[in-house]
């Protein structure tokens, strides 16, 4: 029905246009896995979840390692199965690094009575639960991931396929040829010392970037990182610095490099509060990149600094966050070294001549020793002729004489140019 407001003509109507959902392939799987046998019609999803049918097809088309197809029915059918060596008689070789599944199967089907079953009853544990963020399944209920393996494992049994798939989709989320990953069913799990296309270390060219500790390697940085190859706990990358965006209840997502390098140029800049992002662009798209594809679209985000956020309008928003390398006490990054500033018509570094020796010029080394030992507190300083207290939860700076306050802001040392932006 057309809606009338208070400010139009009579004879002027406001339609409310549904809004169409954006597709992801989180977004999509969690629908399917409420359909009767985790399939439905793409008229059907458009029916019931508004989904538009060209963004369907792209994105079952980018994420074959999800997605598949039977006739008109759109399919939740992800590279996923369960481990063939865990079982009682033996245990698996590979543990938390293993490609498939390590749960019980009686589990999955509410039949085992095990209070402590070495097989396993959980899904946020590894290897599962890497699986399962990498397979866009991590918004799906318990009882839901439940019900799809056991699906799966029938499936798996009807073609004949003793233990469906080993293969973890690499870390890159690149879609792998459906050609080889037959051939790898038939030969059962390779040694993974001589597999060169699975890397449990991440890097800043992978679509996904969690890591256990969210900083830059600085070996990663400089040469080569001896625990590569083993797992390193921190994100990878050829620089520095790197930028990550996520929905508010998603994984990081690592973005372009060319968007990385324009944020950071930006933040260094202390007048800067926001910035549009440039667009992603599709020309030099590999398969890795699609699913930020699917997240940001082609619009241009714009960045806030202070909220640590991305805005599309009319109400769209995602996180960001930045990753430095991290802090050698022996080694100094210049992406790694922040400067305090106050605003007066312009933004001022504190204490211009950092060598100086006067007792009454805070700099802006100790300004952040007194942050990073409390980022709530208050840090006190002296002038030749006043007293100050600068306050880190409000980022301010107050004279205690005339109550008069500036803000304050801490952004890294520049270390960018225009130059050296990638075009």
């Amino acid at each position: 029905m057309p809606v009338m407001t208070a400010n139009t003509a009579p004879h002027s109507t406001v339609y409310n246009t549904p809004e169409i959902p954006r597709i992801n392939p989180r977004v999509l799987a969690g629908a399917l896995a409420k359909k009767t046998h985790f399939r439905a019609s793409l008229l059907r999803l458009l029916e019931d979840d508004g989904f538009d049918i060209p963004l369907v097809r792209r994105c079952v088309q980018t994420f074959r390692q999800v997605f598949g197809v039977d006739g008109e029915a759109i399919v939740l059918k992800p590279k996923l199965a369960l481990c063939p060596m865990n079982n009682f008689d033996s245990k698996c070789i590979y543990g938390k690094k293993c490609r498939s599944l390590h749960i019980c199967a009686e589990y999955l089907k509410n039949e085992c009575d095990k209070v402590s079953c070495s097989l396993g009853h959980r899904w946020d544990t590894k290897p599962n639960n890497i699986l399962v963020r990498r397979l866009y399944l991590d918004r799906l209920s318990i009882s839901e991931l439940n019900k799809l393996v056991i699906s799966l494992q029938d499936d798996y049994a009807r073609q004949g396929t003793k233990s469906g798939l080993h293969r973890l989709p690499v870390v890159s989320s690149e879609v792998e040829d459906d050609s080889a990953q037959d051939d790898e069913e038939d030969e059962g799990i390779e040694d993974p010392s001589g597999d060169e296309t699975v890397s449990p270390t991440v890097w800043s060219h992978y679509i996904e970037g969690e890591v256990d500790i969210p900083e830059i390697c600085y070996d990663s940085v400089v040469g080569k990182c001896v625990r590569e190859e083993v797992g390193c706990p921190r994100l990878h990358a050829a620089l520095p610095f790197h930028w990550q965006t996520k929905e508010p209840d998603g994984v990081w997502y690592n973005l372009q490099s060319a968007q990385a390098e324009y944020l950071e140029l930006n933040y260094c800049d202390p007048s800067k509060v926001t910035c549009m992002v440039p667009k992603l662009d599709p020309t030099v798209y590999n398969e890795s990149e699609c699913a930020l594809l699917a997240l940001m679209g082609l619009a241009q985000w714009e960045a806030n600094f202070e909220s640590m956020t991305l805005t599309l309008p009319p109400d769209e928003e995602l996180q960001i966050r930045r990753l430095s390398v991290e802090d050698l006490k022996e080694v100094e990054q210049t992406a790694n070294v922040n400067t305090w500033y106050y605003e007066v018509q312009e933004w001022l570094p504190y204490g211009l001549d950092e060598d100086s020796s006067s007792n009454n010029t805070v700099t802006s080394a100790e300004i952040e020793r007194a942050f990073l030992n409390d980022k709530y507190s208050r840090f006190h300083f002296t002038t030749e002729k006043h007293t100050y207290t600068l306050d880190f939860e409000t980022m301010t700076q107050t004279n205690d004489t005339t109550g008069y306050s500036r803000r304050v802001r801490r952004r890294p040392k520049p270390h960018l140019q225009k130059e050296d932006l990638l075009g």
